[in-house]
């Protein structure tokens, strides 16, 4: 079981060399909105809070996006079933993770196709269904099994490399594991995801976020939560499953990890990779109410979760969404972070908004993000190089996959699309 909110949004690449920070020249203020005042500082049991406004301190800056090229939908050969992750090498190429195809596809820079990583299977170099992609230490591309959960390990042109399982070889060590995210920065591996033991009455689940090293074993644990399923009384809440991920999480450059592990709490707990929690920090907003639309949606992942089961479940979501959406570490040591509002009811040509914090937690200043598209139904993901992949349909093909669509998403799903955006000059 994971968090019903796993259908909001696709993940951004974490690793690549970003450098939106570079093209800082194309963004422009927005007229009329006024800047924020400098945050206070507080401690709280030994630790800084760090106390910023609704409003950052420069305003809300425009980034207009222009297209660079495209796949699927007719513009080329490739199909593609739900891709979940982007990352970017050295080189510029571009990793896409499909999910539902169980493999990734790598395109050059100028959008041409270069080859196909992994496939399905349970052989060398093969995966099923897998949640997340990463580049690995060593060089190698990592693709996510979801369960069991292990990391499928391919090289750069696609030969198996080994596998990567929690707990190095012995089972016994790593139990019963789901592995649902994944990065790597600063020499810091850290996964996310659940290990389930077996109770009397059901099972109980321990939902982490925790580093790891070369040969599998935990070294720290960040964030943790247990949640009981108690089967004489079967229940499903939407926040008793809410954790960090997907996406309230990411490895900066240093190796510190960024996470925000309350769900209506626009607070984000700063981690030294060794688990100090060296600072917290907090911006004033309110959580934003959800619609009777989006909480059908969700309420209908739920129900995909448990049909078939031999027992009838009593399902809850919640009335608000979760405060922040995704948290991105970028190498210059700022922070991109997406809101609950920053996709919701933008201003005309304004696809999606960041907030954008320093390394010292700073709210310096908001980007609106300006591109064709519908934030309700695409997902829109920063590449890390000053670039974004746009994927469209995205919630509708999530939603097929998990066999939640509704009559609006359109249960065989419109054919998803690529589109490769550059930061207008």
């Amino acid at each position: 079981m994971t968090p019903a909110e796993n259908v909001r949004l696709p993940k951004a690449s974490r690793t690549a060399t970003w450098g939106l920070i570079a093209t800082l020249a194309a963004l422009s203020a927005v007229a009329g909105d006024p800047a924020g005042a400098a945050p206070a500082q507080k401690i709280v049991d030994g630790v800084p809070h760090i106390m910023n406004g609704a409003k950052p301190e420069q305003g809300v800056q425009s980034l207009k996006l222009q297209e660079r090229w495209r796949a699927g939908a007719g513009e080329s050969d490739e199909v593609f079933g739900l891709i979940l992750r982007v990352e970017l090498d050295e080189q510029g190429n571009v990793y896409l993770l499909d999910g539902q195809l169980s493999h990734a596809v790598v395109f050059a820079p100028d959008g041409r196709q270069l080859r196909v990583l992994g496939r399905e299977g349970e052989g060398p170099g093969e995966v099923r269904r897998p949640s997340d992609m990463l580049l690995m230490p060593d060089g190698s591309v990592g693709l996510v099994q979801t369960f069991p959960g292990k990391i499928i390990k391919v090289s750069r042109t696609g030969e198996p490399a080994g596998v990567f399982e929690i707990g190095g070889a012995d089972p016994a060590k790593g139990g019963f594991n789901v592995l649902v995210e994944a990065n790597c920065a600063g020499g810091n591996l850290v996964l996310a995801g659940q290990r389930i033991t077996q109770t009397q009455t059901g099972n109980a689940r321990v939902l982490f976020l925790a580093s790891f090293d070369s040969e599998g074993r935990e070294k720290v644990r960040y964030v943790e939560k247990t949640v009981e399923l108690d089967l004489t009384k079967p229940a499903i809440s939407e926040k008793a499953f809410s954790f960090v991920y997907p996406g309230r999480w990411d490895v900066a450059p240093d190796g510190r990890v960024w996470v925000a592990p309350e769900r209506n709490r626009y607070a984000i707990h700063v981690h030294a990779p060794d688990g100090k929690l060296e600072q917290v920090i907090e911006r004033e907003f309110t959580s934003r109410p959800r619609t009777a639309e989006e909480k059908d949606r969700v309420m209908r992942v739920l129900e995909a979760q448990v049909r078939g089961a031999p027992v009838k479940f009593d399902l809850s979501c919640e009335e608000t969404a979760e405060d922040i959406e995704q948290v991105l570490c970028v190498p210059d040591g700022s922070v991109w972070v997406m809101s609950s509002r920053g996709s919701r009811n933008q201003p005309p040509g304004v696809f999606a908004t960041y907030d954008v914090f320093d390394a010292q937690g700073t709210f310096v200043r908001q980007a609106a993000v300006q591109c064709p598209g519908d934030a309700e139904m695409d997902g829109l993901l920063p590449t890390g190089d000053g670039h974004f992949v746009m994927i469209t349909n995205f919630v509708g093909a999530a939603m097929a996959l998990q066999g939640a669509a509704g009559k609006d998403e359109g249960e065989e799903g419109a054919p998803m699309e690529i589109i490769y955006y550059g930061v207008s000059q």
